[in-house]
């Protein structure tokens, strides 16, 4: 994958602009998570029927825990990305849960408690694992530049 795909570019844009801060050798790690989420979050508005979209969500899921990806360009870096920075499969799971009850558009149970489940699997574990990936690349570094620990102990 040479670059975001444009289905990520368009509806994520503000994600797209701050990766293309970051260095070229990281840059593709955190297109690919990105452009994971955007393919999830979009399933909803391209399938007619919730089994479908079911099925699409279970592809995604399976080409993550396989480690396959079917010359999906963007599950091939993705799974380049997991396997590189060592990311738990587990976190991809969950990030595709809330797009799977999106499908069938029921309430959700209880609203707090529900916000803060949705949260935390959404947009705060994509976080998560950005930052897992650019402190893993960064760590060698700072052994190397420092000498010590990249976390000093206090």
């Amino acid at each position: 994958m040479l670059g975001p795909p444009r289905r990520f570019r368009a509806p994520d844009r503000d994600r797209y602009v701050a990766d293309l801060f970051r260095s070229e050798p990281f840059r593709k790690h955190l297109f690919a998570l990105h452009a994971f989420n955007a393919e999830v979050a979009r399933v909803r508005d391209i399938v007619s029927d919730p089994m479908l979209g079911e099925i699409r969500l279970q592809w995604w899921r399976d080409a993550i825990m396989n480690g396959a990806g079917g010359g999906h360009p963007v599950a091939m870096v993705l799974n380049a990305t997991i396997a590189k920075f060592k990311l738990p499969k587990a976190a991809f799971q969950r990030l595709s849960m809330p797009a799977s009850s999106d499908l069938y558009d029921d309430p959700m149970p209880t609203l707090n408690r529900s916000r803060a489940a949705t949260a935390g699997d959404t947009s705060s574990a994509l976080i998560q694992l950005a930052a897992i990936a650019l402190a893993a690349a960064r760590i060698p570094a700072l052994r190397k530049r420092r000498g010590t620990p990249a976390w000093p102990m206090r």
